[in-house]
């Protein structure tokens, strides 16, 4: 898994990238403001401490 900062649509927001997972997309997409952007190929959450905090760690 890959996170990192981007800009979509003028808002801050955290890009993150993994190889297609259905465990992991599962438990991203429960990280509250997850969306899917056909832009950058990736889904994205909001850049803040709190959904930073709540990014699932590949390894548990």
């Amino acid at each position: 898994m890959k996170a990192s900062k981007t800009i979509h649509k003028g808002e801050d927001r955290i890009k993150v990238g993994f190889q297609y997972n259905l465990r992991m997309l599962a438990l991203l997409k429960q990280v509250d403001g997850t969306k899917w952007s056909n832009t950058i190929c990736a889904s994205h959450i909001p850049f803040g401490k709190k959904e930073i905090e709540q990014i699932p760690n590949p390894l548990d």
